[in-house]
């Protein structure tokens, strides 16, 4: 019983955590295509991202391994904002890459604020 208890205890602790989580909104400092990339990445935006990587005519091995965002990885970047879904697109492109993410749930977005970020 105090096995129970204690992992209900954990479960409510990290859901409270992650209910005080923010959201990020991406704005590009400079009409560069690799920092419209990152802007794409870091919001989520898989279908925008994957039409400006076809535009720019590189490769996405190429784009995945050097472009760097606000100095990380374009994948480690996406990774780091809860950007997950281009995340794992971009990380399938590294060779070698690893990304671990812990996860919880949260049902309330009322108290989440919106942090606003500009990509160099």
């Amino acid at each position: 019983m105090k096995f129970l208890t204690a992992i209900i205890t954990a479960t409510i602790a990290v859901a409270s955590l992650s209910a005080n989580a923010g959201q990020y909104k991406f704005v590009a400092g400079n009409d560069n295509m690799r920092t419209q990339l990152c802007v794409a990445a870091g919001n989520n935006q898989l279908i925008q991202y994957n039409s400006q990587v076809n535009a720019s005519g590189l490769s996405k091995h190429h784009l995945a391994k050097t472009t760097l965002c606000n100095g990380l990885n374009i994948g480690t970047f996406a990774a780091k904002y809860d950007a997950m879904r281009t995340a794992k697109q971009i990380n399938r492109f590294r060779k070698g890459s690893i990304t671990i993410t812990d996860v919880a749930f949260s049902d309330t977005k009322e108290n989440q604020d919106v942090t606003i970020i500009t990509v160099n």
